[in-house]
This record gives C-alpha cells, sequence and structure tokens, in this order.
C-alpha cells in the first residue's frame, strides 16, 4: 500500500495548481514545463498518540467514521497549517478524547499512506507518548468507543493501517 502511494505520486503527469505537464526531476520533485518552478511532492504530516493508563494498558480509539470505519486505531489526525506537531497533539486529543494533554514525548515517526474516498496520500506519522490531565475521557463522534488493551492483547488483527500496528509493536517490544 505504501508503495503503491509512491507509485502515484511518482507518476504525476500534470501541476496541480497550473495544469500543467510535470517532468519528475529527483525524488519528490518535479519542474513545471511550461513555468519551470518546481513542484514537490511531500508525504502530509500526521500524529498519533500513545496514552497508558497506571496498569500500561494501551489506549485505542475504535474509528467512527471512514476510513477503516470500525476497526482500532491510536487517536491522532493530520497537521493543520501553522502548527507545531505537538499543538497538533493537543488539539487532537482535545477533540477525539475531551481531556487535556499534561506532557507529551516524541518516541517515534513512521511512513505511511491515508486512503479516502480513492485516493491514497502519503504521510509521515509521528507518535508521541502522552499523560493526560484526567482520564475522563470522552470520544468525540469520530470516536465510537475507546478501550485500554494490555501489550500482549492488543487486537493487531484490527488495526488496519500499517504505520500504526508498526507503531505499536515497537512499544509493545520496548515496553514488555
Amino acid at each position: 500500500m505504501i508503495q503503491d502511494a509512491y507509485m502515484r505520486i511518482n507518476s504525476l503527469q500534470f501541476h496541480p495548481f497550473t495544469g500543467n505537464a510535470l517532468e519528475q526531476k529527483e525524488g519528490s520533485r518535479y519542474e513545471d514545463s511550461k513555468t519551470g518552478r518546481s513542484y514537490f511532492a511531500n508525504p502530509n504530516p500526521t500524529i498519533s498518540v500513545i496514552i497508558t493508563n497506571d496498569r500500561k494498558e494501551v489506549l485505542l480509539a475504535k474509528r467512527a467514521i471512514e476510513p477503516h470505519k470500525n476497526t482500532w486505531d491510536l487517536p491522532g489526525g493530520f497537521v493543520e497549517i501553522g502548527e507545531t506537531l505537538e499543538e497538533c497533539v493537543r488539539r487532537e486529543i482535545q477533540e477525539e478524547l475531551g481531556v487535556v494533554v499534561h506532557e507529551s514525548v516524541f518516541f517515534s515517526s513512521q511512513v505511511g499512506t491515508y486512503e479516502y474516498e480513492t485516493i491514497v496520500s502519503p504521510i509521515l506519522d509521528s507518535t508521541f507518548i502522552c499523560t493526560l490531565e484526567t482520564m475522563h475521557i470522552t470520544p468525540a463522534d469520530d470516536v465510537s468507543e475507546v478501550a485500554f488493551f494490555a501489550l500482549d492483547s492488543i487486537p493487531f488483527n484490527e488495526i488496519k493501517m500499517i504505520h500504526i500496528r508498526t507503531v505499536l509493536q515497537k512499544y509493545s517490544a520496548l515496553h514488555a
């Protein structure tokens, strides 16, 4: 899936803003055939958050919306323009879980893809480990339920996003 997204990006034919033909130069850089201006087909930045309780169980959120509706995921989302990764962590946790982040520490980054309405976009996900000011979680409408899972009982087969499975496996290996 990740390779598919990069293949689609690497086969760009037209500039998304001018409509002019593109010529691939190196890596993710393309050149507009008429203006000579560069266009960079870079991944979209996202964050995901690992939250644990006092029993060292990991919080997962069940998706209430597409893509991957009714599957488990880590809380998180897309970084907005003008927002730092840390600001995104605080905003997404407030929006999705109705709680305030007390502290966040960077853990790991992964490449992945995000598919929505048949468009597959490459992403660069930054995962943070967070503590909350309170554990009184109130899921938003894009989360159907939340649950804490022991590291040895994380339902990996019910997590559809490969980069989320990868970071949870990495976290589990370090904290088992």
